[in-house]
């Protein structure tokens, strides 16, 4: 066997543990993210939630994205789905994070609706 046979055994191997990593690290995001907003509907169902002063904020939906998107940072090792959700998460809360935001919150979430969609065509044609 010659030293380029080799390296692509190598090379072929490498990537059939890094999609088994990958797709169990996937599993472990998504299986955390269902038990996060399991907890965070059953804290609301059963009343827990009603006396806390941020109830408003704990079930918008705007929290179910950034709880899932710092899950899939944590947990996955491709980011990109992670740091979408914890955009679009401080998107919905920029008022709560940002306060001197609340007057611009109605033109935020088309401008960065734009702005996303614009970096995933321009990076799609590089390559």
């Amino acid at each position: 066997m010659g030293k380029g046979t080799h390296r692509k055994i190598q090379i072929r191997t490498r990537s059939i543990i890094m999609a088994a990593i990958d797709k169990r690290s996937d599993k472990m995001a998504w299986g955390m993210t269902l038990l996060a907003f399991g907890v965070l509907i059953l804290l609301d169902k059963t009343g827990i939630t009603d006396n806390l002063p941020f109830t408003d904020f704990i079930q918008s939906i705007g929290t179910y994205f950034l709880v899932a998107g710092i899950i899939f940072l944590i947990y996955r090792m491709e980011k990109t789905l992670g740091l979408l959700f914890t955009v679009i998460g401080l998107i919905i809360h920029s008022d709560v994070f940002f306060g001197w935001m609340k007057d611009y919150r109605n033109l935020l979430l088309p401008v960065a609706l734009l702005v996303i969609g614009l970096i995933l065509i321009l990076s799609n044609r590089r390559r």
